[in-house]
């Protein structure tokens, strides 16, 4: 039941409509590249971060940035650490504000809890 109510609240988080902005290309997203194929992600985040301070409508950056806490998230998850992938998770959503992930904090956080195939199941309920 407490599963189920998790879903239905990630979910509902999810149907909030976040804008695209503008692509403006500059040095520092392609710096974030280099980190991010390394891959140190806290180097990658930072720059991507730094970029979007002097361009807040860079979207090219902020894509870069929801990519990184993504990869980086996936990594911990594959290491098992389902609690470190949420955390990184939550913090990549507070500084982007990505619907992309808030499905992977409701992936990882029913993989942590043994639930995976639930995600799978409400994926398919709402034809995503």
């Amino acid at each position: 039941m407490a599963a189920a109510v998790l879903l239905v609240m990630i979910i509902s988080a999810v149907s909030i409509v976040f804008g695209k902005e503008s692509v403006s290309s500059t040095e520092p997203v392609s710096v974030g590249d280099r980190f991010l194929s390394d891959p140190d992600f806290k180097q990658a985040v930072a720059e991507y971060k730094a970029q979007l301070e002097i361009d807040p409508k860079d979207s090219e950056a902020r894509e870069n940035l929801v990519e990184t806490y993504d990869k980086w998230a996936l990594t911990a998850a594959g290491e098992g650490d389902y609690a470190l992938a949420g955390k990184i998770l939550r913090l990549g959503f507070s500084d982007t504000h990505s619907p992309d992930l808030v499905w992977e904090i409701a992936k990882i956080s029913l993989r942590g809890l043994g639930l995976g195939d639930i995600y799978e199941q409400a994926k398919g309920l709402f034809g995503l």
